[in-house]
């Protein structure tokens, strides 16, 4: 597995990860091998030495990674706010320095005005080419006669303010080939509200309404529309090229709900196949290879097939030594693995407590796990059954903490029948304060 390590937002190398389709993963020591239970995706840094403060999107094909990345320039003194700037980057994945497309422009300012241009998005087209959306965001100040920039301040007289999105295809330099201006589509296309967009490889646009999905061509005609149930939240580019949704509902009568991943095909310009989703699954990325699309379920991340009922396992960012929050080393151990599960993924929307009827099967049978996040579970049940160790002889034992360095009474309070089932790592107290009435 690939991964970058820079300054920036992580949604862009999360994205970018997942469209590499897992293809560079290594493996720990041979004599080591024994101690793993399953397969074990070991992460590769990489450090990106790109003249910039911080990533914005980022997307990759089959030979390279493209990202966007952005920095503030330095501006003349009389500007009213910093030069905010982006660029576009190529990687190539077989390794190598990261080429800067110096063909690409960011969108120019309308005449006359100050803003700034932002990379909304960043998608592979056709043909070696670049789709990029750019946020561009612009005003003027209208200051009143004998204004002091001294004392008083320009941006209470800050007007005419304007917020486009442009559209662009470009070629393997950055320069453009074409443009539209996607701003203002709930207008154009008559409706109240526009919740999101999409696109394809082919640079059509997909907006999502409350009633229809429209599908437009890259010059804003309409291609079709389709219509179903629950479909208001945001399109995703699948493996093959059509697209899908996460369409979440419930059913007053049997009080449950429902996870489905619907697509639509743009060949037959109607909705496709269906895919069963987890309750809790997020984070939809296109597939590589055999698998149709990716999906988070908690710590997870798993690969789906075209037409299979359930996702394929992966790898857990924690087991892989990822914290997903930071893309940061989390459990660097040379002779262990540290292997993360999460119960609740078990849980459907007939039966949401499937995961602890599991945990409760798995301890009762000697398989449940070595250590517990007891917040949400029964302690004292489990304690009074004997399933839980004592830990004040661990504490006792350890020579850098020992019971007397700790806050006794604090956890003598947690203690059930003198044994202590449980450590925190900080505990608060409620009190009630008044006006003394004697």
């Amino acid at each position: 597995m690939w991964c970058g390590h820079k300054s920036g937002k992580r949604a862009a190398l999360l994205a970018v990860i997942f469209s590499l389709g897992l293809t560079a993963c290594g493996s720990r020591e041979k004599e080591k091998e024994s101690r793993l239970s399953g397969t074990v995706y070991v992460p590769k840094f990489t450090e990106l030495k790109l003249a910039a403060e911080g990533l914005s999107a980022g997307c990759a094909d089959s030979r390279n990674i493209y990202l966007a990345a952005n920095a503030n320039e330095a501006v003349p003194a009389d500007s009213a706010a910093a030069n905010y700037v982006s660029f576009l980057y190529r990687i190539p994945l077989e390794g190598g320095e990261a080429v800067k497309l110096e063909q690409y422009q960011p969108v120019p300012l309308p005449e006359g005005t100050e803003g700034n241009v932002s990379i909304q998005e960043l998608s592979v087209g056709t043909e070696d080419t670049l789709w990029v959306t750019e946020n561009v965001y612009s005003y003027t100040f209208r200051l009143p006669e004998g204004f002091n920039e001294e004392t008083d301040d320009k941006w209470q007289y800050q007007s005419d303010i304007q917020e486009t999105v442009i559209r662009r295809q470009l070629d393997a330099t950055g320069k453009e080939l074409k443009r539209v201006d996607i701003s203002g589509l709930a207008q154009k296309l008559d409706v109240d509200t526009v919740y999101s967009t999409a696109f394809d490889r082919d640079g059509n646009i997909y907006a999502v309404t409350e009633k229809k999905i429209f599908a437009l061509d890259p010059g804003l005609q309409v291609l079709f529309t389709v219509e179903g149930k629950d479909m208001t939240g945001a399109l995703t580019p699948l493996g093959d090229g059509t697209l899908g949704m996460i369409c979440s509902s419930y059913n007053e009568e049997t009080q449950t709900s429902d996870n489905v991943l619907k697509t639509i095909d743009p060949k037959k310009k109607a909705l496709g196949a269906e895919y069963p989703m987890p309750l809790n699954a997020y984070g939809i990325q296109p597939g590589r290879g055999a698998y149709q699309f990716y999906y988070q379920n908690g710590d997870t991340v798993y690969g789906c097939k075209a037409g299979a009922k359930e996702g394929e396992k992966l790898f857990s960012w924690v087991d892989s030594d990822i914290n997903q929050d930071d893309i940061n080393f989390c459990f660097p151990l040379e002779d262990y693995r540290i292997e993360v599960r999460d119960y609740s993924q078990l849980n459907t929307g007939d039966d949401n407590a499937a995961g602890i009827a599991r945990l409760n099967m798995d301890m009762m049978a000697g398989n449940g796990p070595d250590i517990l996040d007891m917040g949400a579970l029964p302690i004292r049940q489990y304690g009074a059954k004997g399933l839980l160790e004592d830990l004040w002889p661990f504490i006792k034992k350890d020579k850098e903490i020992g019971r007397e360095k700790l806050m006794e009474k604090v956890f003598e309070a947690a203690q059930q029948d003198g044994k202590l089932f449980q450590i925190f790592e900080n505990f608060g107290i409620q009190t009630v304060a008044g006006a003394w009435a004697g």
